[in-house]
């Protein structure tokens, strides 16, 4: 008899890891990924816009370049830290006054 309870109740434990297979008509199958859907058509600025491409308005040849020098050159040497200890320590604007 126990052994009949413990089956009955293993088989009532494992039904909740059964697979839906009678249509999934439920209400969360249904909606299923709808607020990602709904968040891309929301951040989409132009939906057509693959149908009409057009060239970017940027820069120029030669701002361009002279921008990608630049961002180059930031990279050789790094910049220069303060040393954090120091501030405030030693100048003459102590704050102490006669």
């Amino acid at each position: 008899m126990s052994g009949l309870v413990l089956v009955c109740v293993a088989l009532l434990l494992t039904t909740g890891c059964a697979d839906n297979r009678f249509g999934g008509n439920n209400l969360s199958d249904r909606t299923f990924g709808a607020a990602v859907r709904e968040a891309r058509v929301r951040q989409t600025l132009d939906p057509g816009a693959s149908q009409f491409p057009k060239a970017e308005a940027g820069l120029d040849g030669e701002a361009a370049k002279g921008t990608m020098e630049r961002y180059e050159k930031s990279f050789e040497a790094p910049p220069a830290t303060a040393n954090v200890y120091t501030i405030g320590v030693g100048s003459a604007a102590s704050g102490a006054g006669p």
